[in-house]
């Protein structure tokens, strides 16, 4: 055997090891701590979403996302990045309504206009990380499911209309 396949069988199984080792410990940690940590995590974000949700009853769905975005930007991590999002998500569903909330956002199956928007609504900011535009899918979100709920709204309005037509002719 020569000595650079020798080197290379060696590094190769020290990778392995490492790997091995770093899957151990992962699995390891999620049996004992994990199922902990990560129901602590659903209650925080359960807590945080119920916060969006008393907020949102008193106002509109743009103060929502201005309180997100402030609170987005008071702390700079993982956790207050997901909180700030959970808000969000809390209080556009039991905002009012806000004519002009949904005007321009693209619907998420458009993948380059929706990264498109959520860059430019970020940068419009002066933030161009990728929570900030979390915080913009989340909008484009909500303004979908107003979509949704209006489509809804109006197809069965047009049913009703269809029954009343139908039960007058007869």
């Amino acid at each position: 055997m020569t000595k650079p396949l020798k080197i290379a069988l060696i590094v190769l199984a020290c990778v392995v090891v490492f790997c091995s080792g770093v899957v151990g410990v992962g699995y390891y940690w999620i049996k004992t701590n994990g199922k902990q940590y990560f129901n602590e995590m659903a209650k925080s974000a359960d807590k945080t979403i119920g916060e969006g949700r008393e907020f949102g009853v008193s106002t509109d769905n743009d103060e929502c996302l201005k309180e997100a975005l402030r609170r987005f930007k008071k702390e700079d991590s993982f956790t207050s990045n997901l909180d700030a999002d959970f808000f969000l998500l809390g209080c556009l569903e039991s905002s009012k309504a806000t004519a002009t909330f949904c005007k321009d956002v693209p619907p998420k199956s458009e993948i380059i206009k929706s990264v498109q928007w959520q860059i430019q609504k970020c940068k419009e900011l002066g933030d161009n990380s990728r929570t900030c535009q979390q915080l913009f899918a989340t909008v484009q979100r909500h303004c979908e499911d107003v979509r949704r709920d209006e489509k809804d709204k109006l197809k069965n309005q047009k049913s009703s209309l269809n029954m009343m037509m139908f039960q007058k002719e007869q």
